[in-house]
């Protein structure tokens, strides 16, 4: 169904509300968000987003804009996000009038039809029945029924109704009896219970309690994941291997969606045509583009590059103009362009290579609504910034397009994790051809740290020991999560990721910032151009207007940004946790935090690169071990 009574921000599409996760209207009615194969654009027509390097790495055609999403460059299409209601096991709230004149619960069990609306009780003396409204003269209002908060979800991502059935009665003989859904006075899950009304009698009720569902256990070897997908209303095969993980769930989980995002920052390629030009030979929402028709043309036709511009442009009033580009457009023609990328052909670390060299070497004097860059003199900064950092780049305008690859189910994927992200766009989309995503305007800081000094920490013993706690199963699993081949890299960016949320911290209480509107991507390994990268951006990480006024570009100018440093240090000596914070043993979900709580330095995990892993503020500075900390001097 699609509901046009509600509104829902373009944000949540990535993150809890997105393609296969779940959204409740205001009558508690649940559904499911369903694939843009199903989204309806006024028209038919699709907007799409223009960012080539992270289409190429994803292997799909498209990366599409939803429905009424707007962007100034980006042509958005109104339209619906088409929900199906889901789970469709119900239940009614209502209340039974005994024999006796006393009420219980009614709980009486129903599964619905996806498109069906909400029924009455078939229960008589129910408070939700039709009989019961007509018998006390009240008008027919409000369905009592509910849906029921339990799924049965799967490690590899199937979602599907809970086996209520099964549940009670241990096998699948008992399909079609009658289920009553209760609550006791007991804790948890304890207090929930089914209850199989054609089996139970007076004196013997057949009923089970829920508790246990959410154990991997329960389910293990007596059943198997029948491969329910509706998010795109059909089944698949899976593998029910000995290694997957069958287990319920509740529509409020926080495992039932772990959202993939891959996104690139735009880097501008070098324009051989002015940029208007550009954008009007190479628009992705025209297919072919101009520029594939002049190709075509001049393969079919025998005739010269300006007539096939007179012949495609006939009319338009800066045909004069394009001519003067002949050159620049042949080039385009040849693929000058793309065969000069360095960083083609490296998959994600490529779009982070290509980032960290465009912020570093991107001519100041190109400016456009999408990347502008300026370098304040290093001698301007005070001496802690200058004896730790190399050069700091001021990103006055920047554009991030983010692309939700697809999702996981009861274990996240790292931000970084080098999966077969065409696999997961298969799996989660139906088809590779296309995904859905955002683009997000704003600005940013980027630091380049000194090679010179991270190296020379990461040689210290002190390091070595600290990192030694780390379980090393654990901590080779989460490197390669975040394509970090070296056990040096690892360091670094744990390092680099521990100064990052000092320096979000600090920003919040020195410039008013919501911690939740940044965001930070690190770039530490290869740079492609036989150099290591130690680098940090933080960026906003809305479009509102946190993120567009030049604020955070602000507090990277010299003064600010030496002001804000000694306060990431300061806050990094101290936590109201200490020393239980500063002295606890590894722990989170990778095993990677140490001395890291959220009463210190760990963020909203939208903002956070790795889902608040890999944090230490002993690196940054320590009371304890004053060799330890980086900033030790």
């Amino acid at each position: 169904m699609s509901n046009s009574d509600y509104t829902m921000l373009k944000n949540s599409l990535l993150f809890h509300n997105a393609m296969g996760g779940l959204w409740t209207d205001n009558s508690d009615e649940t559904y499911i968000v369903l694939s843009p194969d199903s989204w309806e654009w006024q028209g038919g027509r699709k907007a799409y987003i223009k960012e080539p390097h992270l289409k190429d790495y994803l292997g799909v055609r498209r990366i599409v804009f939803p429905p009424g999403a707007k962007d100034r460059n980006v042509h958005g299409q109104d339209g619906k996000i088409t929900l199906a209601r889901f789970p469709l096991w119900h239940r009614c709230k209502g209340w039974r009038t005994k024999s006796d004149g006393k009420k219980e619960p009614c709980g009486a069990m129903r599964r619905l039809s996806p498109d069906s609306k909400l029924p009455l009780c078939s229960i008589p003396t129910c408070s939700g029945s039709q009989s019961h409204r007509t018998s006390r003269g009240s008008r027919m209002t409000s369905s009592t029924f509910a849906p029921v908060r339990f799924m049965l979800a799967c490690s590899e991502g199937h979602l599907d109704e809970f086996p209520f059935h099964w549940w009670v009665h241990q096998d699948e003989d008992h399909n079609g009896h009658e289920l009553r859904y209760l609550t006791r006075n007991r804790a948890g899950l304890q207090g929930i219970v089914i209850q199989c009304v054609t089996c139970s009698s007076e004196l013997d009720k057949k009923e089970r309690s829920m508790s246990g569902i959410l154990s991997p256990e329960t389910f293990s070897g007596k059943l198997d994941c029948k491969g329910a997908r509706p998010w795109l209303k059909t089944n698949c095969d899976c593998s029910n291997e000995k290694d997957l993980v069958l287990v319920g769930v509740q529509k409020s989980s926080s495992n039932l969606l772990f959202p993939v995002i891959r996104n690139a920052i735009f880097c501008p390629d070098e324009l051989l045509v002015p940029p208007w030009l550009n954008d009007l030979l190479q628009d992705p929402a025209s297919e072919p583009t101009k520029l594939q028709l002049i190709a075509n043309m001049l393969r079919i036709m025998t005739i010269e590059l300006n007539q096939a511009l007179d012949i495609i442009f006939q009319g338009h009033d800066r045909l004069e103009e394009m001519k003067q580009n002949l050159p620049g457009i042949q080039k385009l023609l040849n693929g000058d362009a793309e065969n000069n990328d360095l960083f083609e052909g490296n998959g994600y670390a490529g779009i982070l290579q290509r980032e960290f060299s465009r912020f570093l070497l991107y001519p100041e004097e190109n400016r456009s609504d999408d990347f502008t860059v300026s370098r304040p003199v290093m001698t301007d900064y005070g001496g802690l910034v200058r004896s730790t950092i190399e050069s700091v780049v001021l990103i006055e305008k920047l554009r991030d397009t983010r692309a939700y690859v697809g999702f996981t189910r009861i274990y996240p994927w790292g931000e970084e994790a080098t999966v077969n992200v065409n696999e997961l766009i298969s799996k989660c989309y139906g088809s590779p051809q296309e995904v859905y995503g955002d683009v997000v305007r704003g600005e940013g800081v980027f630091v380049q740290f000194s090679s010179a000094e991270i190296e020379k920490w990461i040689a210290k013993p002190e390091v070595d020991a600290r990192i030694g706690l780390l379980d090393k199963s654990k901590f080779t699993e989460v490197m390669r999560s975040l394509n970090l081949s070296e056990f040096s890299e690892a360091k670094a960016f744990m390092l680099i990721h521990s100064v990052s949320h000092a320096l979000i911290s600090a920003l919040s209480g020195l410039a008013g910032y919501n911690t939740a509107s940044l965001k930070e991507r690190i770039y530490v390994g290869p740079s492609g151009e036989g150099r290591q990268m130690y680098g940090l951006l933080i960026y906003t990480n809305s479009g509102d207007s946190e993120g567009s006024l030049g604020g955070l570009v602000r507090m990277g100018r010299p003064g600010r940004l030496d002001e804000l440093l000694k306060a990431g240090i300061e806050a990094s000596k101290w936590c109201s946790s200490d020393p239980l914070c500063r002295r606890s043993v590894p722990k989170g979900a990778g095993g990677g935090i140490l001395a890291s709580c959220h009463h210190c330095i760990m963020l909203p995990e939208t903002t956070c690169q790795c889902r608040n892993d890999l944090l230490d503020r002993e690196l940054v500075i320590s009371l304890d071990q004053p060799k330890l900390g980086f900033f030790a001097d």
